[in-house]
């Protein structure tokens, strides 16, 4: 573990967020952490804008513009962060304690669940980690449409913060499994800020964090973009709730906003939705700050717009661009294609709100809530049935308080909640009710995750109410071992299982052989594979197949002789040559085989390592 890399992270995302945050007066633990938040949504920003400067993403100038301001306060006696006032916002009560451990188990659960296996998960992570190792060499986040499948035109702001975390790491398969779960363990504090914002009370936030960390459906450790921008709801919906009572809010409440627009597509929409239904809520109670929040919203979409969006869009306008990305199959060796124009937006948005859209989307039925059985790896299903008796008993009591109240803000709370449940369970079921669209449903549980812990934490708060007694205290206390017994469990055993290394690789004994490149050779040699050569970069290695003359050099490459195969390995600098189960899939057996011969009797390239008979290794001489 480079721990260096952590304190490095810590310093970047407080940094940025003290800078941004400086009207706070005083600090406390809630400020604390909402400053991490903050930071980390102005390092997706900071990435974009410094790109649009044409400045290098380079972490000494990350760490410039996260020390500049937070040093100048520090020398101008201004109240900033230090080990006496860190322990002295920190009090160690019960319910701190209580949120310490819950997120500690949160960290020790998505930090480590990863490490169960030897490789990157399924497809996504792959593809995340040749965008992240380009940025990290090319110090841009300028590439060619359609070579990187999460870069251009899809928004790189995930792949540019573990690129800057990258540069101080030495290996990029620990900074990407390390990190995307502290991103998501990071996000349980800040959903405990929010629904303590919202609800106006602090033992209401510590029972919806405790269930969201138990609900098998929230966010699991799936190395993609969805980790950090789902996480990034939570601080914009506290900075939102905040702007409606103070206007300095915006700014800052803008910057997040802005920094989920630059990390993930379709989850922004569903986030404007989610706003929407709090606006909404606002209108019809008569709340007062709701044009800051319109105002929050327009800036974010002006940052967004100039820095990524507003560029992407022009190109696709002008042909110079295309909606199509690359797909696994497309981006390496003899696979190489061209990127045409050939998609019409009309049909490529068809094809986005098809209410049967997503790898895992199927219809639901009530098992699928009470049972979870199924182990969906990017997104896991099912409530667990004691979590899912106090949401719907949560859901009674909330309606019940809901018509007794009088209260405007929670009148507003209660409205904002019954929309959401609403809104993400019919966004989940848009196949089994046959809507007529639908937006990647299975995708929704993470977001049905949120009003239902939320409900879940209104009916131990009424059981809770009133005046103290053990009876109530036992009461609380079976009720979240229940939980745990029903829904953490199945979360852990899914977060601690062996998750398979994708359908771009010929066979899992090939990927298990693709581990000796990470125990046996050093970090960032340059190995090169026939099929699907961009994986290596996921292992520590090295593949730039974004060289232009190189894609050009390796094209029908297997076909080539011996003599040529190592003369264009040697001119890009190849120091290793893999071939395995993968391109026997795609070329066929016999061919691979009598490939593998060639090279063990060419004396160009040394045979090094065979594993199982599904992958071999060379040395190029």
């Amino acid at each position: 573990m480079n721990i260096y890399v952590v304190f490095l992270f810590f310093i970047y995302i407080y940094g940025l967020g003290h800078s941004i945050m400086r009207f706070q007066p005083k600090l406390d633990a809630e400020r604390i952490i909402i400053r991490l938040g903050v930071g980390l949504a102005a390092l997706v920003v900071l990435g974009y804008l410094l790109n649009f400067f044409r400045i290098p993403l380079d972490w000494r100038v990350v760490l410039v513009c996260s020390l500049s301001l937070p040093l100048y306060d520090y020398f101008r006696a201004k109240q900033v962060l230090s080990v006496s006032s860190l322990c002295a916002c920190f009090k160690l009560d019960t319910g701190s304690i209580v949120v310490g451990l819950v997120f500690l188990g949160c960290v020790l659960l998505y930090c480590g669940g990863p490490f169960c296996y030897p490789w990157l998960e399924d497809t996504d992570p792959w593809h995340h980690a040749s965008a992240i190792k380009y940025i990290t060499l090319t110090k841009t986040l300028n590439a060619e449409n359609g070579l990187f499948q999460y870069m251009n035109p899809y928004p790189p702001g995930y792949d540019w913060v573990m690129a800057v975390l990258h540069q101080t790491s030495r290996s990029l398969y620990w900074t990407l499994k390390f990190f995307n779960g502290l991103i998501v363990a990071l996000g349980f504090l800040f959903f405990y800020l929010f629904v303590k914002e919202f609800s106006k009370d602090r033992s209401k936030a510590r029972y919806a964090m405790y269930f969201l960390a138990c609900i098998p459906c929230y966010l699991s450790h799936f190395i993609w973009a969805h980790a950090l921008t789902v996480t990034l709801f939570f601080p914009a919906f506290y900075l939102i709730l905040k702007s409606a009572k103070n206007s300095k809010y915006v700014l800052p409440g803008s910057i997040v906003v802005a920094a989920i627009f630059l990390t993930q597509p379709t989850q922004s929409i569903k986030f404007i939705f989610l706003i929407l239904i709090l606006l909404c809520a606002m209108w019809f109670w008569k709340r007062t700050g709701k044009i800051r929040i319109f105002i929050i919203l327009f800036l974010a979409a002006c940052i967004s717009f100039v820095l990524w969006w507003g560029p992407v869009i022009y190109k696709i306008a002008k042909g110079e661009s295309s909606l199509v990305v690359a797909s696994q199959h497309t981006i390496t060796g003899t696979d190489q294609k061209e990127f045409k124009n050939a998609a019409s937006l009309k049909k490529r948005i068809s094809k986005v709100f098809n209410p049967k859209g997503g790898t895992a989307t199927e219809p639901y039925n009530l098992s699928h809530y009470l049972i979870p059985k199924k182990n969906k790896i990017n997104n896991p299903v099912g409530i667990g049935l004691f979590l899912m008796i106090l949401s719907f008993l949560g859901l009674i009591i909330a309606w019940f308080q809901f018509v007794r109240e009088k209260d405007e803000q929670k009148r507003i709370y209660y409205t904002t909640l019954f929309g959401w449940l609403l809104f993400t369970f019919l966004g989940l079921n848009s196949e089994t009710f046959s809507l007529p669209f639908g937006l990647f449903a299975f995708r929704f549980w993470m977001l049905l995750a949120i009003p239902v812990t939320m409900l879940a934490a209104e009916c131990l708060f009424f059981i809770k109410a009133g005046r103290y007694s053990w009876r109530k205290t036992l009461i609380l206390a079976v009720a979240c071992l229940l939980v745990f017994i029903g829904s953490a469990t199945k979360k852990i055993i899914s977060q601690t299982k062996r998750w398979p290394p994708g359908k771009q690789w010929g066979s899992v004994l090939e990927a298990e052989g693709y581990a000796w490149l990470r125990n046996h050779l050093p970090r960032n040699t340059k190995v090169f594979a026939f099929k699907n050569n961009f994986v290596v970069n996921g292992l520590d290695m090295l593949s730039d197949f974004w060289d232009t003359g190189q894609r050009r050099d390796v094209q029908g490459i297997f076909d080539k002789d011996i003599v040529q195969l190592h003369g264009i390995l040697k001119k890009h600098g190849y120091q290793y040559l893999v071939i395995g189960a993968k391109e026997a899939v795609h070329f066929g057996g016999d061919h691979v085989k009598r490939k593998v011969e060639d090279l063990k009797q060419s004396g160009l390239f040394e045979f090094q390592y065979e594993h199982k008979r599904a992958v071999s290794f060379f040395k190029i001489l």
